[in-house]
């Protein structure tokens, strides 16, 4: 499609993994794209420099980028091809359970109701949703006030610039899409301990995201998969 793309990402000092860069260094983009790195310890006012910048070139599109994400390089083609206001890739929690981050219901209390992934995969239409990964049109920001993301906007304890941001969008007008097409990763750190299960008499791998739950996985590895290095 017929477009000028800013591709706008958002670091603090420095990307959470180095390995981000690999995957935005062969992300496709559309010619005559613009790709902007917005640093910040605020990720709303990184994402609004973006906005602005976005407009300072007369994109036709924004896609927002957080540094914690792998995706594949045709994910922007696959996401503009839907010509949707905004719409989202789609992304999961790195603590277990690894809910996905979208959302089906907005409750009144500020707190969404998340979505589960029990059909086959299709663009579809939702209440919520992270900014992990996000393509928007211009149009929405030319309609929506200024600042369009805010710190700690439904819970001043927490970022909710997202969540926030997306309850406005709805209420200016606007629907908001997740394609389940295109998943992405979410990059973060785990802790692995092994464990003896005396009773069993089998060692387990725990698997723990959060610092709290931890996920009890069988030890499978055979002599015959040992390596020598």
């Amino acid at each position: 499609m017929d477009c000028k793309l800013l591709v706008g990402y958002i670091t603090n000092e420095y990307a959470r993994r180095s390995d981000f860069y690999d995957y935005l260094n062969m992300l496709d983009y559309p010619e005559g794209s613009i790709l902007l790195h917005s640093p910040d310890a605020s990720p709303a006012a990184a994402r609004n420099r973006l906005v602005e910048a976005a407009f300072d070139i007369d994109a036709t599109h924004l896609v927002l980028i957080d540094d914690d994400h792998k995706f594949p390089p045709n994910i922007l083609k696959k996401l503009l091809v839907h010509d949707k206001d905004i719409v989202s890739a789609l992304y999961i929690q790195r603590a277990w359970p690894h809910k996905p981050l979208v959302f089906d219901v907005n409750m009144s209390d500020g707190n969404s109701l998340y979505s589960y992934l029990d059909e086959a995969p299709r663009l579809r239409e939702i209440a919520n949703a992270g900014l992990g990964f996000c393509l928007f049109k211009m149009e929405v920001f030319k309609r929506m006030e200024k600042p369009w993301f805010r710190l700690g906007e439904l819970d001043p304890t927490q970022w909710s610039d997202d969540t926030g941001f997306f309850r406005r969008a709805l209420a200016s007008g606007f629907k908001l899409y997740v394609d389940e097409n295109c998943p992405i990763g979410h990059l973060g750190t785990m802790i692995v301990t092994p464990e003896w299960d005396a009773k069993e008499k089998k060692w387990y791998t725990l698997y723990n995201t959060d610092g709290k739950t931890e996920v009890r996985i069988p030890q499978n590895i055979s002599i015959d998969s040992y390596e020598f290095r």
